[in-house]
């Protein structure tokens, strides 16, 4: 942020430099300040789809929807084919869809994947690693290590990772 608001300051209209400052601020929650600098970086390139969507989705974030819905209809004005606004416009109106469009589901998730496992044990409470680690630490007690162990379902390999050392090899899917 202050690399940013150096070169802001030498240069206040430097459409990339509050576009990078707006992202740095979404990033570590400081969302009524991004919401402003979006605003400042949609006034220097309003051509700019991207600042629209950040725009909307930090309004989204602040429940102002009315906002957010401006936010996601200048893109769609740009972009008429942009499906992912079209469903995130929908959203903040309150609209239900069939189903949300792929691009916006693959995005969605590349994006939640770097914050899952610590959302998983951190936010949710999520025991069943620990809990499987125990039931098998029973069996291996009594009966020795596995041969091979299949983690069946294994996304990030939460389990797998944890109970990998009492089998011989192990195959997740």
């Amino acid at each position: 942020i202050q690399h940013c608001q150096a070169v802001i300051e030498s240069d206040e209209d430097c459409a990339e430099a509050w576009l990078l400052k707006g992202r740095a601020q979404k990033q570590i929650g400081d969302l009524r300040l991004a919401m402003e600098t979006f605003r400042r970086a949609a006034g220097l390139m309003p051509h700019r789809t991207d600042v629209y969507h950040l725009l909307g989705l930090t309004c989204t974030a602040l429940q102002r929807y009315d906002e957010a819905s401006a936010a996601f209809k200048k893109v769609i004005d740009r972009d008429p084919n942009d499906a992912t606004a079209q469903h995130l416009l929908d959203a903040v109106k309150g609209r239900t869809t069939r189903q949300a469009p792929a691009d916006y589901v693959v995005k969605l998730f590349d994006r939640y994947c770097r914050n899952f496992d610590h959302h998983m044990n951190n936010g949710l409470d999520y025991r069943l690693p620990g809990l499987m680690k125990k039931a098998v630490q029973r069996i291996v007690r009594r009966q020795g290590s596995f041969r091979h162990m299949l983690d069946l379902g294994c996304g990030t390999g939460l389990v797998g990772n944890l109970l990998g050392k009492y089998a011989d090899r192990s195959t997740g899917v």
